[in-house]
């Protein structure tokens, strides 16, 4: 039970981490990282103590500011050639005239794409 607990723990703070990755500055990086390494060792975790000291070493040697705003670049462009993809396909369902259902399924994952962009192009926290 208390390794589940863990397990479940770990995952919500790994989730966390994947949805703030795109704002997140390296100094931010490194603290999360070091929390959770805290985490780890109160709960004598080895195994997950080393991969997370492992992540901490490489977040330290490999992450810059210019890094992030590559990677942060690139989202964006996939998700604007997302968007457009989006767009098209929904154009040509209304040109067509495709039934309400499809053009409503088309348009939610438009705004789907669209948010998806939003959340891209949200600036690095400082």
């Amino acid at each position: 039970m208390k390794h589940l607990f863990l397990a479940a723990t770990l995952s919500v703070l790994a989730t966390s981490a994947f949805a703030n990755a795109n704002s997140e500055t390296c100094q931010q990086k490194q603290d999360r990282i070091s929390q959770q390494i805290e985490y780890a060792k109160a709960h004598n975790n080895t195994g997950q103590l080393r991969g997370l000291q492992t992540a901490l070493d490489q977040a330290k040697q490999n992450c810059s500011e210019a890094s992030l705003e590559k990677r942060r670049q690139s989202r964006i462009t996939s998700a604007q050639a997302k968007v457009d993809s989006r767009e098209a396909e929904l154009k040509k369902a209304q040109d067509k005239g495709d039934g309400p259902k499809k053009i409503a399924s088309r348009q939610r994952k438009l705004d789907e794409a669209r948010e998806e962009l939003k959340r891209a192009q949200d600036p690095v926290a400082p």
